[in-house]
């Protein structure tokens, strides 16, 4: 994927737009902390408790905005005592985001539709129709088109929407039979360098899709270029790693043992 982001670089350049990756974090300890401020310079380290799937702590995206929500602890996450936005530069990228095909667009387009198949070629290009077939095949199993509709009318709305896994059964049928976690056709879709590189540079998105990506599970191909810390405990204030160090280091002497 080196060639794509390459290429996307110029046309960065040519547009003189510098649109680096983020990735928000949520804070609870002092050795988490360490790790993300001490990681400037260096690959990213990703926190992923034992046996969580591979995609766990990999999501990214070139829209800040998005993602201070979740670093500022508004996002209805579990709260930390401090929230952390990373900036990125991405050297290798691992795949658009998964959900973009599984949750934003394939549960909810039917693929054998005319005009959904213009709408699913804007959002990935070309290189999407490719996998149609398949897709279709998918979607025979479990596609519901009441639900579908309704749905995305609501994705159309922008309305906020929070699907959980193991929450919705229409969505982990979906998600099953697009094989996301088992090399089906959304694994195979969202590391076309095709589908990339189109998502990467295109100008006609949908204001409903979001511009989201995976960083390699091991968090090589990055690197830290900055850290910045929000204190949740005190209105989401931007504060130095030092001084979150300190705090972090006072509230712990004061714990009784």
């Amino acid at each position: 994927m080196k060639l794509l982001l390459e290429n996307w670089r110029k046309y960065l350049n040519e547009e003189k737009v510098n649109v680096p990756f983020y990735r928000a974090d949520t804070v609870f300890d002092i050795e988490r902390l360490k790790q993300l401020c001490g990681a400037v310079g260096k690959e990213y380290i990703i926190y992923r408790r034992k046996g969580s799937p591979a995609h766990i702590g990999t999501y990214m995206s070139p829209n800040k905005d998005v993602l201070m929500p979740y670093a500022k602890g508004e996002a209805g996450q579990k709260a930390g005592r401090f929230g952390a936005l990373t900036k990125l530069e991405i050297l290798e990228i691992n795949g658009i985001d998964e959900a973009m095909f599984d949750s934003n667009t394939l549960p909810w387009l039917d693929v054998r539709k005319e005009e959904n198949q213009k709408r699913l070629k804007q959002i990935f290009g070309d290189g999407i129709v490719k996998y149609f077939n398949e897709i279709a095949k998918a979607q025979a199993e479990f596609f519901d088109a009441e639900i579908a509709a309704d749905m995305f009318a609501r994705f159309e709305a922008k309305e906020e929407i929070h699907i959980k896994p193991g929450a919705n059964a229409y969505m982990e049928q979906a998600r099953k039979s697009l094989g996301s976690d088992t090399g089906g056709v959304v694994e195979q879709a969202r590391r076309d360098p095709e589908i990339i590189n189109y998502f990467l540079t295109q100008k006609s998105r949908p204001d409903w899709v979001e511009f989201n990506f995976r960083m390699n599970p091991d968090g090589s191909g990055t690197k830290v270029q900055e850290v910045i810390i929000f204190d949740l405990e005190n209105n989401s204030k931007e504060i130095s790693c030092e001084e979150a160090m300190k705090t972090l280091e006072g509230e712990q002497n004061e714990t009784p043992t």
